[in-house]
């Protein structure tokens, strides 16, 4: 063969292997996804997200019954209504009752740090989170119609009878009533000095967090979720139909049929914002334009607003498995299998530096099972490149050692008895 034939050859079969290792990286990267989800044991994430997870069990919790609401949360303590009438306080770093009441909250307790908020079918309560001690109560005339908001020092309450109260979260001093135009539908949303508030006759009215006074009104096809304001008002509605809002004045400036209701609040990122319908379908849109990314169905049927966690989304429901979903493709992205079906979304720590929880999440049987960062087996370090693994000279034959004959075998000479000549030459 001629030498540049068979340069030729060498060529051709270096593009051959270069083509086929190209194209097992590639299909390996397209698996990583599904090999992931095989797993059962603990969350199991890619390498790069070392953040949250991994996680592992830090303690369990087991409650007389089952949840009434959704549980609230602070840094320090976990919020639960049950079913039995009662209310219990858990102290987040080691698992321990802290206090128990006998009230059954109708929407999930809310927390500032200093006081948790509870609602009973007419009532407002404020009560120490340390110690479970009222500080303030308000009785309102009517049933509270939506979960009432706190942000900010401010609490916003509204009711059956078509009242929203803004009242102050340090003393419960009322600092305006407004009579609206139907009972508020779903929690309102403060952001900057606008409050956005959706009501039961399918509107989303802007109003002035100071004086309570209207500053515009959007006429929806269905009653609003909760709407989320950022530099416009996204908001799902009860039509199918989830809608971008302008900021200024409640316009629509575009809108996306669903197959379903929507649930809840939607999220967002930087480009796309993602929101869950009852078709069973997480959504992920541009949030400017309103155009697909991309959708991902769920073998699941969504309860609550999707959680973001840093390149993750998270879909609640009724499951035994905990899922994200990757917020750039929707491809699965890990789950966590749990010891039995999930009753709300997972509850995010800013882990302070007493404990090392991270995540929380509840059981509809009463179980609150706490996470905290994995720290995987115990590794022993060693010098790299490490030596090689040689056997112990004393388990070496005499015969492997001199390459003489089984019956020729001799024993090593001790130095000590060899007689060495050191005559000069």
């Amino acid at each position: 063969m001629r030498h540049s034939e068979t340069i030729e050859h060498q060529k051709q079969g270096f593009t051959a292997n270069t083509l086929f290792c190209i194209l097992l990286a590639f299909i390996m990267h397209l698996s990583a996804p599904a090999l992931f989800a095989q797993v059962d044991s603990a969350f199991v994430g890619p390498i790069q997200n070392t953040t949250l997870f991994p996680v592992e069990k830090a303690w369990t919790h087991k409650l007389l019954a089952a949840p009434a609401t959704f549980p609230g949360h602070d840094d320090d303590h976990v919020y639960i209504s049950l079913q039995n009438d009662s209310t219990h306080a858990i102290d987040v770093s080691n698992g321990e009752l802290v206090w128990s009441l006998p009230y059954t909250a109708v929407y999930q307790p809310v927390s500032n740090g200093s006081y948790v908020f509870l609602t009973t079918p007419n009532d407002l309560l404020a009560l120490s989170t340390t110690s479970g001690t009222t500080a303030w109560k308000i009785e309102f005339t009517a049933n509270i119609s939506a979960p009432p908001l706190y942000r900010s020092g401010w609490i916003i309450v509204g009711t059956a009878n078509s009242e929203l109260v803004a009242l102050r979260s340090s003393d419960g001093r009322v600092v305006w009533r407004q009579s609206i135009e139907a009972p508020v539908a779903a929690q309102p949303t403060l952001a900057g000095k606008s409050l956005y508030v959706p009501t039961s006759n399918a509107a989303l009215l802007a109003l002035d967090i100071y004086t309570g006074e209207k500053l515009w009104r959007s006429q929806l096809a269905g009653n609003p979720q909760k709407p989320l304001a950022l530099d416009s008002v996204f908001v799902g509605a009860d039509d199918n139909y989830f809608y971008r809002l302008s900021l200024l004045s409640g316009r629509v400036e575009w809108r996306w049929r669903a197959g379903g209701d929507i649930v809840g609040q939607p999220v967002v990122d930087e480009d796309n914002v993602y929101f869950t319908s009852l078709d069973n379908m997480l959504w992920a849109l541009n949030r400017r334009s309103g155009v697909q990314q991309w959708r991902r169905p769920l073998n699941l049927r969504p309860r609550a607003s999707p959680l973001m966690f840093e390149e993750y989304v998270f879909v609640t429901g009724i499951t035994t498995v905990l899922r994200s979903y990757h917020n750039a493709s929707g491809a699965g992205a890990n789950r966590m299998r749990l010891d039995g079906e999930l009753a709300a979304p997972p509850m995010l720590t800013a882990s302070p530096e007493d404990h090392s929880v991270k995540m929380l999440i509840l059981l509809t049987d009463g179980t609150l099972v706490a996470f905290r960062e994995a720290e995987g087996p115990l590794m022993f370090p060693f010098n790299f490149p490490p030596d090689p693994l040689l056997p112990r000279p004393e388990l070496i034959s005499v015969d492997e050692l001199y390459g003489v004959a089984p019956f020729e075998r001799m024993d090593p000479v001790p130095l000590q008895s060899i007689e060495l000549s050191l005559n000069p030459v």
